[in-house]
């Protein structure tokens, strides 16, 4: 076996090989599924995979040879070269892989990676000192809210974050920015929250807020210090000249020469503190005077030269020796207030956490980290390892380096016992390095990057590189011909712009293709930029418009074309247009549930009944009711009616009775949030029609509701931060334009793609980098944050700087090539025209005439290039679009409180006066056991139902006795051993459909032990349950099934069945 890594490129099969790797495993042996775990990184990728793999073993297994199905067609002779296996014994085993998966769905190991992760961390939540029912935090904006509000809300109480809080204030109007200080704060926070932000804030957590300001005042001196020295010298240069009475005409290129150099220095403007060619030219040519100079100026300056050239040379020698440290200083100061609250936010954004129970999903890999990268093999695998024997991992360049540090153990050890392991990406499709994605990770495979030395990461780097085998996925199953051939002959041209030590990640780019496969089309469009009637952007949407005309017109669909763009503002902007010229679009604006007036309309009712006097929200609803005709009168008058009564029965409330809607606004807001809701949609009549909108309302208001109980006022506030997020999910098949983004559109295709606004330029980072100062530099400060700038290529951090500069080329350069290869038909992209000079190419148009120009096709005066012979769409493809099996056509709502009534005879077994002491204590046993996989982790869940209010102290002690007691008898303890494959209360789907879950499975090398606890009287029926399940479980192919009841009365006892 091997660790085989897949160098993949765009439609060049990755999920295809993934499938077939997968197949390959489990068809030679059908229960070995439960041994594969294959890592993607989306939700969306692992649904695509499960279905893939699902739909192969159906196709397979119903094996027919004139199938045009891919499994068949395709993977089945790879499969039967590779397995050894002939095509029955394949088709009777993927009908065995089928019926297992399909009956043990949960043990079907294809997920996200954060899901594996969360789910390692749920299994050792105590081990990692994390509360046992703790919450995940997805949302990083509004945590960070919370946290920074929290900081805020101390100021007053606390002196030292009062002076921080408002020198920072201070500091920002001094440099003439806003002095409001939340969304800085918020900013910089999101470091928290990101791998290498955590391992820099701990190097902080040591220094107080007293700390950071004694940092602050010996920078602040020290800057000083360096800036009084040039200043002084520039001074005393300055003075000689004054003192001649000369001016800067008489001087070599005079403003433009050394007398404007010594000028702004001596005024401490030190933006220009490196002299300009002119004044370089003056002191080494001994060039001083200008040709419009005097006899006696002259004179004067050949007299003082000698003194300048000293003080110039003073200025030299200080930039040499000190100015490279000047600047670090300078700039760490420029963070200084932000970083030192930074650490404090830190402080209250844990307690916050702590005090609600919340992980955020950040977290996971960092909870894991902290015991892989010290244990040889750690704790928390051992379980994994003993279930797991093969790992495949998709999209690998998006992985983040604590991941993949993360996810080696189990790699090792799978390698170690000779299994087969993969993984797959392309480094050209690395777009997600702001997510903490590392691309260089995986092109220097095996090599495992920031090793440091570290002897384990060292053992497991030499483990991969043993096992490394390499293979290529060099053809393009996806695209045109045309559209092939132009991407490899354009990026081949562009990827000369890339750094040496990044250029490798292009090396192998030229994918192959089938020469009959043609018919596509390539089309650049440059726009104008100067002269022109209208605006660029309108330039660009009439060309987008024209597109969609043309291509319609050669028989595509709507549905076929995708708008792409590079950001939401000009996502936005496309989708507006084509839906102001009658284009029916999907994008994520337009799908936004916000922009349904009707949901509009409920929230601003809800805003009424809580607060009388808010007249906005009452014009609002007035607006509504008045345009869809559901109240009388001129709406002028109507909203001056509002405005001018503040009673209620002549205002709002009572304008609303006189046209028929009776509310008592008391008792709606009474009622849960999901119910108010559902009632308002009632009473107006909006449950008439299906609004999907309004569904999906619902629906999030429910789920918040289930995750946290949320009052009206809560919900409220909920909206108003969500409902820029919150979207509707359209199905498949509707014939619309899609307008996404080029990071939405990773792993799509489309047959054809629009591409407009290609102007992107290279960012120069506007973010901070974290940089590690050393003590002369920036004393007692192990970390700091940095504008990224070109000033740190003067400074000891100039790596820093080129690498940040570099990476930042390739995120542009990946970008593209993630945009111009979703099309399989044709390629459309709309750019404005490239500036006629440019010292160096750095933006979209540019790389498209460096292109042009390499194939000598460039011409100043032409706007339109064009590759390829399209070809007509057959007019009759895909133009029936799929309906559902079924569809509402009225949204359904019933008040449920009118049809429910209350039972006036309780059951039997029901104690009416009080529940019987012991059923309930019974059933509270039985529940703590479904809960537990060891005895060791009794006093854990019971010391959560005592911190959650379910048990008492007193209670707590006498069910713990109770427990231990049961599980020390050594006929009951050997299920509760360390290291047995357990499941509890898990689901088993029967044949007839209906759900069992037994109490407990203990799963081993030799048996399966089915455990199901009583706490009643023992009775026969208990007997013919427990053999339901031995039958279920016999059924799913587990060998040597044995059943047990373990009974919890008084005469506690292992009953064998």
């Amino acid at each position: 076996m091997s660790f085989t890594v897949y160098k993949s490129s765009a439609g060049s099969g990755k999920t295809y090989t993934l499938v077939r790797e997968y197949l390959k495993i489990i068809l030679a042996e059908p229960k070995d599924f439960r041994k594969v775990l294959a890592i993607t990184f989306t939700n969306k990728a692992a649904n695509e995979m499960k279905q893939r793999i699902l739909s192969s073993l159906q196709d397979l297994s119903a094996f027919e040879s004139s199938s045009d199905a891919i499994a068949v067609k395709f993977m089945l002779p790879e499969l039967i070269e590779e397995t050894k296996l002939d095509e029955k014994k394949i088709s009777r085993n993927a009908e065995k892989c089928l019926q297992l998966i399909l009956h043990n769905y949960s043990d079907f190991g294809v997920s996200t990676i954060d899901s594996f992760v969360h789910k390692i961390i749920r299994t050792f939540a105590h081990d990692m000192h994390l509360p046992l029912n703790f919450e995940v935090e997805m949302d990083s904006d509004e945590l960070i809210a919370k946290a920074v509000d929290i900081l805020i809300s101390n100021v007053g109480t606390d002196k030292a974050l009062t002076d921080v809080l408002v020198n920072f204030t201070k500091y920002k109007t001094e440099g003439e920015k806003s002095w409001h200080i939340e969304r800085d704060l918020a900013d910089i926070s999101k470091k928290i929250l990101t791998d290498e932000g955590q391992s820099h804030i701990e190097k902080l957590k040591e220094l107080s807020l007293q700390d950071f300001s004694g940092i602050r005042h010996n920078l602040e001196s020290a800057v000083k210090s360096f800036e009084k020295k040039i200043v002084g010298f520039a001074n005393s240069a300055f003075k000689l000249i004054a003192d001649q009475g000369l001016s800067a005409v008489a001087f070599y290129q005079g403003a433009r020469g050394i007398y404007n150099y010594f000028d702004k220095l001596a005024a401490g403007k030190f933006d220009k503190i490196r002299p300009n060619k002119n004044v370089v030219k003056t002191i080494e040519e001994d060039k001083w005077t200008s040709a419009k100079a005097s006899a006696p100026d002259k004179a004067s300056i050949d007299s003082i030269k000698n003194g300048l050239v000293s003080a110039f040379q003073e200025i030299e020698t200080l930039i040499e020796k000190e100015y490279p440290v000047y600047l670090v200083r300078n700039e760490v100061l420029k963070n200084l207030y932000p970083l030192a609250l930074l650490n404090e936010i830190e402080k209250v954004l844990e307690e916050y956490k702590e005090d609600n129970e919340i992980i955020h999903i950040s977290e996971f890999n960092k909870r894991i980290a902290e015991i892989v990268l010290k244990e040889p093999i750690p704790f928390i695998y051992e379980r994994m390892g003993e279930k797991y024997k093969h790992f495949m991992l998709d999209e690998f360049q998006d992985t983040s380096v604590l991941q993949w540090l993360n996810l080696l153990p189990l790699l090792e050890n799978s390698l170690a016992e000779d299994n087969f392991n993969m993984l797959v990406g392309d480094g050209k499709q690395a777009i997600y390095r702001w997510r903490g994605g590392e691309v260089e990770q995986f092109s220097r495979l095996p090599e495992i990057i920031n090793k440091e030395n570290d002897p384990l990461l060292e053992e497991r780097a030499q483990s991969l590189k043993r096992n490394y085998k390499e293979e290529s996925l060099g053809s393009n199953f996806r695209s045109k011909a045309e559209i092939i051939q132009f991407n490899n002959d354009f990026f081949r041209v562009i990827s000369e712009n890339l750094s040496d030590n990044l250029h490798s990640i292009y090396d192998k780019l030229e994918q192959g293709f089938d020469s009959n496969n043609t018919g596509g089309a390539v089309q650049i469009k440059f726009l104008p930029t100067e002269n022109i009637e209208f605006s660029i952007e309108e330039l660009h949407l009439e060309e987008i418009l024209s597109v969609i005309g043309e291509v319609r017109d050669d028989g595509f669909r709507l549905k076929d074309v995708a708008i792409l763009c590079r950001d939401n503002k000009k996502a936005s902007l496309a989708a507006t247009y084509l839906l102001q010229n009658n284009i029916n679009v999907i994008s994520s604006e337009s799908l936004l549930i916000n922009n349904s007036a009707e949901v509009r309309f409920l929230f601003a009712f809800v805003k009424c009944m809580l607060n009388h006097s808010d007249y906005i929200a009452q014009v609002e609803v007035v607006s509504y009711l008045y345009n869809k005709k559901a109240i009388e009168g001129g709406l002028h008058k109507l909203i001056m009616k509002l405005t001018g009564n503040a009673n209620q029965e002549n205002g709002f409330w009572g304008l609303l009775k006189s046209n028929g809607f009776k509310f008592q606004p008391e008792s709606l807001l009474a009622l849960p949030a999901y119910d108010l809701f559902e009632e308002l949609i009632r009473e107006f009549g909006l449950n008439k029609d299906v609004d999907p909108y309004l569904q999906f309302l619902l629906d999030a208001i429910l789920d918040v509701s289930v995750q946290k109980f949320q009052g009206i006022s809560e919900i409220l506030e909920w909206w108003e931060k969500k409902k820029g997020k919150l979207s509707i999910v359209v199905p498949e098949g509707v014939d619309a334009v899609r307008v996404m983004t080029t990071h939405k559109a990773k792993g799509l295709e489309f047959p054809v793609v629009v591409y407009p606004f290609a102007n992107e330029k290279q960012r120069r980072s506007n973010d901070k980098l974290w940089i590690e100062p050393n003590d002369k530099e920036v004393p007692n400060l192990k970390t700091a944050l940095v504008n990224t700038s070109k000033w740190m290529e003067e400074t000891a951090f100039g790596h820093q700087y080129r690498e940040e500069d570099d990476k930042s080329l390739l995120d542009l350069i990946n970008l593209l090539y993630v945009t111009l290869t979703r099309p399989t038909d044709r390629l459309y992209v709309i750019s404005p025209m490239p500036p006629v000079k440019t010292s160096s190419i750095h933006s979209v148009p540019q790389f498209f005439k460096q292109f042009l120009q390499e194939k000598g096709l460039w011409d100043d005066e032409k706007g339109l290039y064009k590759w390829g012979n399209p070809e007509p769409k057959n007019p009759d493809e895909g133009k029936s679009i799929v309906q559902a099996d079924f569809s509402l056509d009225k949204f359904v709502s019933v008040p449920w409180r009118n049809r429910m009534l209350l039972s006036l005879q309780a059951p039997e077994h029901w104690d009416v006066d009080g529940v019987s002491d012991s059923v309930e204590y019974g059933r509270l046993v039985h529940s703590i056991l479904s809960k537990i996989i060891t005895i060791d982790d009794v006093p854990s869940v019971i010391g959560q139902l005592s911190n959650d209010g379910v048990i008492g102290e007193s209670e707590a002690d006498e069910i713990s006795a109770t427990i231990n007691e049961v599980l020390q008898k050594p006929e009951v303890s050997r299920f509760f051993k360390k290291g047995l494959k357990v499941k509890t209360e898990a689901g088993i789907m029967g044949k007839n459909g209906k759900s069992y879950r037994p109490d407990r499975v203990v799963i081993t090398e030799n048996e399966v032990s089915v455990i199901d606890f009583k706490t009643g009287k023992r009775e026969d029926k208990h007997q013919s349950q427990l053999t339901k399940y031995k039958d279920l479980l016999l059924e799913m192919n587990y060998a040597n099934v044995k059943g047990f009841l373990l009974y919890l009365n008084e005469d506690v006892g292992l009953v064998e069945v």
